[in-house]
């Protein structure tokens, strides 16, 4: 693993407390946003195998910002697939296991200011990719829906992290998503169960996808998400030497570098 004071990337995971479509699209926003607030290259990293939330919000990306190049890659059971926006200046990644999060995340870390991660729900705590993630983490968004159940999973979710000492790197911040007049409880209620979590800023529902905006306005969509911008921008002052280096358009028969790490690895 690389040190967690040598690498240049930040990396920050998005996962919830359990199964539901609370974080949907939050990532690819985070990505898009951040490109943009920090005028420096992100790497979106779809590392949820089961909602491959990412994969499936590609058609908007590319609606959008235009084709990007992509790639490619088998090797035996590991899949991956690179598709670099030059445009917005953000490189999207899918990786299909945790034998790919351990092989890719040092090089992405050495080459991107800033990893945003759809992580699978409970990083940290479940299997697969979950179980690995906290690793290559410095920060950790956990969505939460605003019922009382799910409140109270979450809870539990981060004060599990809180005692795991492998987790004491990760910065744990919580997005509360949703309309508190449709959660059932009084506003005093969802007031006390906020305030005992490490709250960040709460998220509009983005419902199916970070395009559909049918009950959302673009201003309160920039206000949700500004103070999270600003959180992780502060969190990663430090500079990239050359933030487009890899964003450039490889020249005839170059290897993309993740092409190259890819190979090399899984030939030894």
């Amino acid at each position: 693993m690389t040190s967690q004071s040598t690498r240049l990337g930040l990396g920050v995971g998005i996962t919830n407390p359990r199964l539901t479509t609370a974080k949907r699209g939050i990532a690819v926003e985070i990505a898009a946003r951040l490109a943009v607030a920090a005028e420096t290259p992100v790497c979106l990293i779809g590392a949820d195998p089961t909602d491959r939330d990412v994969d499936r919000h590609l058609p908007q990306l590319i609606a959008e910002w235009g084709n990007p190049s992509r790639m490619q890659l088998d090797r035996g059971p590991h899949h991956l697939e690179i598709a670099t926006f030059a445009r917005s200046r953000v490189c999207v990644v899918s990786v299909s296991d945790r034998e790919s999060v351990e092989l890719l995340f040092p090089t992405l870390q050495e080459r991107f200011r800033f990893l945003i991660v759809d992580a699978p729900s409970r990083a940290g705590m479940g299997v697969g990719i979950a179980g690995v993630l906290l690793d290559w983490l410095d920060a950790l968004f956990v969505a939460t829906a605003l019922e009382a159940g799910e409140l109270a999973e979450t809870r539990r979710y981060v004060e599990q992290l809180d005692s795991r000492p492998s987790a004491h790197h990760v910065k744990v911040r919580v997005l509360p998503i949703g309309n508190p007049a449709d959660c059932g409880l009084a506003r005093r209620q969802l007031e006390r169960r906020l305030a005992v979590l490490p709250t960040l800023a709460p998220v509009p529902r983005l419902g199916g996808g970070a395009g559909n905006r049918s009950a959302i306005t673009e201003t309160e969509i920039d206000d949700a998400f500004r103070p999270i911008i600003r959180w992780i921008v502060d969190r990663q002052a430090r500079p990239s030497p050359d933030p487009m280096l890899h964003l450039r358009e490889a020249e005839p028969g170059a290897e993309h570098f993740v092409n190259r790490l890819y190979r090399e690895t899984l030939d030894r």
